[in-house]
């Protein structure tokens, strides 16, 4: 049954019933017909329009009121009724989709609690991107003393960079004098059913490169767009984050950055592309290329791994 069932059942009643008095009208009418065929004649001595325009527009409504019920009877809303604006009757599914591939995100939630609501954890993560990650503040609150910081290439040797080496390397880059009008655009705050203590968030970020960079390179003018990127930050029980994750781009065709995330694809942008391989765009390596060619990916990486 859909989420409207009980509407169908509330209106076939109603129809049927309908249908009914509609029968009734039918017969008193055809009954009033033979009547005035029998008189044949008004009290003033004309013939009666009983059988004519009366019992005409009569046949007329009770015409309209079958043609009505039965519209209704059959239109009974759905699921989907009011929904799916646009699509092709055909992909428009019956009912909502499930299957075992789709997470029941509640019952996962209940088998891995944590004492901090989602809604909380997700303002946590807010003010900790609007206080510049406590970097300026003695003792970044806001971290935990086992604070690490990963991004797809970084770091280059080792688990993660700690609080201190992240801080500094922040202010190393200096965004906020390199692109003054830097707008992060960071949206879609979830927590994640598997690691109750982990959101996730995206962001693209856009601006314009107006200001020195590294506090030294003259600005090119140049403006950046970046691709939608994940995003984490996981917290203990007392709020502080202990891993923040940034970078991960989901779309490398979308923005100007060559799909590269993060500082490295600001630069690349803006003209300021670093000298090695992990701050530049992805390319193939000739072997890697030799997978695609005729078509025989998998039957080449069967052959390569034998």
């Amino acid at each position: 049954m859909g989420r409207y069932s009980h509407i169908s059942f509330a209106k076939r009643p109603r129809a049927y019933s309908n249908l009914a008095a509609v029968a009734a009208i039918s017969t008193a009418v055809g009954s009033l017909s033979w009547c005035s065929a029998f008189v044949g004649l008004s009290a003033r001595g004309t013939p009666s329009r009983l059988t004519g325009d009366t019992i005409g527009r009569s046949v007329a409504v009770v015409d309209a009121v079958v043609t009505s019920e039965v519209t209704e009877a059959d239109d009974v809303p759905t699921w989907a009724t009011g929904r799916f604006p646009g699509v092709k009757p055909e992909l428009i599914p019956d009912e909502p989709v499930k299957d075992r591939q789709f997470v029941d995100e509640e019952a996962i939630r209940e088998l891995h609690p944590f004492p901090i609501p989602s809604e909380d954890l997700v303002e946590l993560t807010k003010a900790f991107l609007n206080d510049k990650f406590s970097c300026d503040e003695p003792g970044n609150p806001r971290m935990a003393r086992n604070f690490r910081f990963i991004a797809p290439v970084v770091p280059a040797v080792g688990s993660g960079l700690s609080a201190e080496k992240f801080c500094d390397a922040f202010g190393q880059f200096d965004l906020m004098v390199m692109v003054p009008d830097l707008d992060p655009q960071q949206y879609d705050f979830r927590t994640d059913p598997f690691e109750p203590n982990r959101v996730w968030f995206t962001a693209r970020g856009k601006g314009t490169n107006s200001g020195k960079v590294f506090g030294a390179l003259p600005a090119t003018g140049k403006s950046f767009e970046g691709p939608p990127q994940t995003s984490s930050c996981t917290f203990n029980e007392q709020g502080e984050v202990t891993k923040f994750t940034i970078g991960y781009v989901m779309d490398k065709e979308v923005g100007n950055t060559g799909g590269l995330g993060g500082i490295y694809g600001i630069l690349y942008a803006i003209g300021y592309g670093l000298p090695f391989p992990e701050a530049r765009p992805w390319k193939a390596s000739p072997f890697y290329r030799l997978f695609f060619q005729g078509g025989g990916f998998v039957s080449n990486l069967r052959d390569a791994l034998r």
